[in-house]
């Protein structure tokens, strides 16, 4: 289950390539965390460097007011990945 998980992992430790199937593109994507930490959570792994990596990714990605979008401008780039 982990290993599949890890085939989705951004390069930068978020989540992108999929895993949330409307967000297709390589750019690790907000959107795509509930999906990893529900894996996480089911595979007794929430404790874990993967969940530490998904809590830095995430601290990386806040604005400045403390929100985080769905998804992030790095995905315009990629258009022709989203679904629409």
């Amino acid at each position: 289950m982990l290993a599949a998980l890890d085939a989705y992992r951004s390069r930068e430790d978020g989540y992108a390539f999929g895993l949330e199937p409307d967000v297709r593109g390589p750019e690790g994507q907000p959107i795509a965390l509930p999906a990893a930490l529900r894996v996480l959570a089911e595979a007794g792994a929430l404790p874990s460097p993967r969940a530490t990596g998904i809590c830095d990714w995430l601290a990386q990605v806040t604005a400045a007011d403390g929100g985080v979008p769905s998804v992030l401008p790095a995905l315009a780039a990629d258009p022709h990945r989203t679904r629409r």
